[in-house]
């Protein structure tokens, strides 16, 4: 069964961060507020790109079960951009044991962002793999999501259907869509346009009969 919830990230899940400022940020997978492993490093150089035109970076953790930590790829520890890019943080592969986190940006000591608290310009993304009936809420409104089998169509019209994401438009608690169809092997994407402290939670699965 899928496991919906952008507080508590898994190997199906994305946070997608737009940066606005130049200068250096660390960022780390953090499994709690006290364990933290050594952060990468995201440098921002200053450029005139207008917001929604800047490029898309991603930076890739695997759980490294010796360390007991979510690492990122070597090529990603150490990452140049632009202002007004994004950057997409998710994970490689799920492994044995492997627990939910949650991505932190630092500033210094300030906290840059949070992906349990989504906010203006953020996004979270959820690779589905369950097909039946899933309920969610955000703020005090519970929205629908129908997740039809792959089976159920041929192979090159599922292969279409899951190569495109459907992005569900977010301002404060209120989904620009209320009720999502979609197949297995196809992603949401929340896109928050306006809100701060947001988040999306499972609530409820009702398998297809």
């Amino acid at each position: 069964m899928d496991f919906l919830n952008s507080q508590h990230l898994t190997s199906q899940n994305g946070f997608v961060h737009l940066f606005h400022d130049a200068g250096d940020f660390t960022y780390f997978a953090s499994v709690s507020d006290y364990v933290q492993c050594k952060p990468g490093i995201i440098t921002v150089q200053k450029a005139g790109t207008a917001v929604g035109k800047g490029m898309q970076h991603e930076v890739v953790f695997h759980w490294d079960k010796s360390a007991r930590a979510f690492v990122p790829r070597e090529e990603d520890m150490r990452k140049t951009i632009q202002q007004n890019d994004f950057v997409m943080f998710r994970f490689c592969r799920a492994e044995p044991g492997q627990p939910t986190c949650f991505i932190l940006g630092q500033r210094g000591d300030k906290v840059e962002f949070d992906s349990r608290r989504l906010r203006t310009q953020q996004a979270f993304t959820h690779f589905f793999l369950t097909a039946g009936e899933h309920s969610y809420h955000m703020g005090r409104g519970i929205y629908q999501i129908s997740v039809t089998d792959h089976r159920e169509f041929a192979v090159e019209e599922h292969k279409a259907r899951a190569s495109d994401a459907v992005v569900i438009i977010v301002n404060g608690g209120d989904p620009s869509l209320k009720h999502a169809k979609i197949v297995t092997g196809q992603t949401i994407i929340w896109a928050v346009e306006k809100g701060e402290n947001v988040s999306i939670e499972g609530e409820a699965y009702k398998p297809r009969t």
